[in-house]
């Protein structure tokens, strides 16, 4: 197929459910990634970034992101992107080139069911079902609306921070080194990211961000890449 027009970057389907017939439009998507991954179009090559997309009866995820609506004209964009057997735009990342495994589960048997979401308690509580979140990690629209936009003054030293947001969603962030991890979530609120609980990550392994006054040069954010995952 046309996968190889992707620089490489794979595409294939997780434990795929049968074929439903319905004609819906994540038919064709489903088929393609089958035959791709049967006929040794599989992904997993060294050093790939990993995305997940999991397509529901009601819509599809991207990673641990929240349901997307097949209606939305962005989201038609991403399918179709899909099916021409491309990485989606919005999941290239230009400050880390490379090819993208692609993997997608079908679902297409089950609605989407939003994760619960417990009030946090000052205890370890778990995102996704995996992470624990460390105290004083969590924010949220309280946080943002609490620090004023951040102005970048040239004449300082800048940082330039990659931030994937928590809809897959990526931005290049530009703040001053003096700048703080508060600054840092009034950009994430000003995207429209900020209003549920989250947590950002950064490092290798990732550790979350617990002290939102620290400055960006004091937490080694300049040129790093940084995660939101809602909680």
């Amino acid at each position: 197929g046309g996968a190889g027009q992707n620089g490489g970057s794979g595409l294939n389907v997780i434990d795929p459910s049968q074929a439903s017939s319905s004609g819906d439009p994540m038919e064709e998507l489903v088929a393609k990634a089958q035959a791709q991954g049967a006929s040794g179009g599989e992904a997993g090559s060294g050093g790939a970034g990993k995305r997940t997309i999991t397509v529901y009866a009601n819509g599809f995820t991207v990673d641990d992101g929240p349901l997307r609506d097949l209606e939305d004209p962005a989201n038609k964009k991403f399918i179709m992107e899909m099916m021409q057997g491309r990485v989606p735009t919005e999941l290239q990342d230009p400050s880390a080139p490379g090819d993208v495994d692609v993997q997608l589960h079908d679902k297409r048997g089950e609605e989407y069911v939003k994760p619960a979401y417990t009030a946090y308690s000052g205890q370890g509580q778990s995102i996704g079902g995996a992470t624990e979140v460390s105290a004083g990690a969590l924010a949220g629209a309280a946080d943002a609306e609490a620090t004023e936009a951040p102005v970048v003054d040239d004449a300082k030293p800048k940082a330039v921070i990659a931030v994937r947001l928590h809809n897959g969603k990526r931005i290049r962030a530009t703040l001053n080194m003096n700048h703080t991890i508060r600054h840092l979530q009034a950009l994430i609120s000003a995207e429209g990211a900020g209003a549920a609980p989250y947590v950002l990550m950064s490092g290798y392994p990732p550790a979350q961000l617990t002290d939102f006054s620290q400055t960006i040069e004091a937490a080694g954010l300049n040129g790093a890449q940084v995660t939101q995952k809602l909680a």
